[in-house]
């Protein structure tokens, strides 16, 4: 079985915080990172349009840029579920 954590990236500081906008998550499989989940705007680029992954496990690559998530535990939860079905394919 894999191992899935999510570790939140560490605040902006400085001039970068003024238009910083949600903080996006590294994905790690095993305790090595193999994606992002992120916010598509929220910040200075403008309105938060939803949270998107990306991952590249096992050889194989997977982005939600196309069809966002409404929430970061949504996004979370769909590339779970994209890498352990990954998983089960090797």
């Amino acid at each position: 079985a894999v191992r899935i954590t999510f570790k939140q990236r560490p605040r902006e500081t400085g001039l970068r915080s003024i238009g910083a906008g949600p903080r996006s998550s590294a994905i790690k499989v095993d305790g090595v990172e193999v994606g992002s989940v992120s916010a598509l705007g929220g910040d200075w680029r403008g309105p938060l349009r939803g949270w998107c992954y990306f991952v590249r496990f096992n050889g194989e690559i997977a982005n939600s840029h196309g069809s966002p998530c409404e929430t970061q535990d949504e996004a979370k939860a769909a590339a779970k579920a994209w890498i352990l079905a990954q998983a089960v394919k090797s």
